[in-house]
């Protein structure tokens, strides 16, 4: 029997040993699910007009997880020198989740720990915690519901600002390089990049808001994976792999938080990371009607969490750790 090694997914250090014919085998029932559950369907490739904003046909990586595999979409696509297509996108919807859901940017481990503790700090009363986990949280977002949430933004923004709206360049530095990066210039979306960024003295472009939907229609709804010699569309979910998977994810959840979770929101800390989700609060009713909550999960969301990774301290008298982000905070 080959035994493979593979490094796994959420610990970089960490490597795991599987027999080769029950990776092969991990990888074949993944496939059979997604395409039971028409999540991928058989199609024929288009021709492709190179003059066009173009989605090529990915392929799938497969890394081990805790819970079995993930699979990231690998692809490539062709980069322009200025105003790189996908660069844009991924600017324009930065700048919308900063805009609507949250200004202050998307979450990281180090702002979700600093919120934990100011919000520990801020009282000496009683503090009750529900930790939760998003199940195959890429993987469960509905296209269409997505697409829904984007375009409504966009309707305020054309609203608010028109058609058209100013694309600049700039150069910031990360890890002590310099980089090139863009940003919108609105009086309505607010900035989503590092203040210390500078202005490229280069003529700035229009860049009109429907041509940037048409973009991220066929972002959403076009991706393409190539399996064996069968090229599928990807049906259900967003693709993990891609640049812009984590800012459409982040705005999917944070748009439930705020549509289905408001009542929460308003009475405690709801801390979200990717597919972690901690609240705390004073208040033992509302943590435990969202315990409820998070049981049956979100059918409006496509949102199942998993019921053995659910931490709380309900119900007990002394005090407990909670393992949030790699981290144990005392409750």
């Amino acid at each position: 029997m080959k035994i493979i090694r593979i490094k796994m997914s959420f610990q970089r250090s960490q490597w795991v040993y599987i027999a080769k014919d029950d990776w092969c085998n991990m990888q074949e029932e993944f496939i059979k699910k997604k395409i039971n559950t028409c999540g991928l369907i058989p199609c024929t490739p288009r021709k492709i007009d190179k003059l066009k904003f173009n989605i090529p046909v990915g392929t799938y990586r497969y890394i081990p997880t805790s819970s079995g595999l993930r699979a990231l979409l690998i692809t490539k696509y062709n980069i322009k020198k200025e105003f790189d297509d996908v660069d844009v996108v991924l600017r324009f919807l930065q700048q919308l989740y900063v805009t609507y859901f949250n200004e202050n940017g998307t979450p990281t481990t180090a702002s979700c720990k600093q919120t934990i503790f100011k919000f520990q700090a801020s009282t000496k009363n009683p503090l009750y915690c529900v930790r939760c986990d998003i199940q195959d949280a890429f993987g469960s977002i509905i296209q269409e519901k997505l697409y829904d949430i984007i375009t409504t933004c966009c309707k305020d923004l054309k609203l608010n600002y028109g058609n058209y709206i100013v694309l600049r360049r700039y150069t910031t530095s990360k890890n002590r390089k310099r980089i090139e990066t863009v940003q919108f210039l609105s009086h309505y979306l607010k900035k989503a990049i590092n203040k210390k960024a500078i202005m490229n003295k280069k003529k700035p472009k229009l860049v009109e808001v429907g041509k940037l939907l048409a973009k991220i229609n066929k972002l959403i709804f076009e991706q393409k994976v190539k399996i064996d010699c069968q090229v599928y569309s990807i049906k259900h979910g967003v693709p993990q792999g891609m640049r812009i998977s984590p800012i459409l994810s982040d705005i999917y959840y944070e748009n439930m938080l705020k549509e289905i979770f408001f009542v929460y929101k308003n009475n405690g800390l709801l801390c979200r990371y990717v597919d972690d989700i901690l609240y705390i609060t004073e208040n033992e009713h509302y943590a435990t009607e969202f315990l409820k909550t998070i049981k049956n999960g979100v059918p409006e969301y496509n949102v199942k969490f998993n019921l053995l990774k659910i931490q709380s301290n309900l119900g007990l008298q002394h005090k407990t750790k909670i393992n949030f982000l790699g981290w144990n905070i005392i409750i």
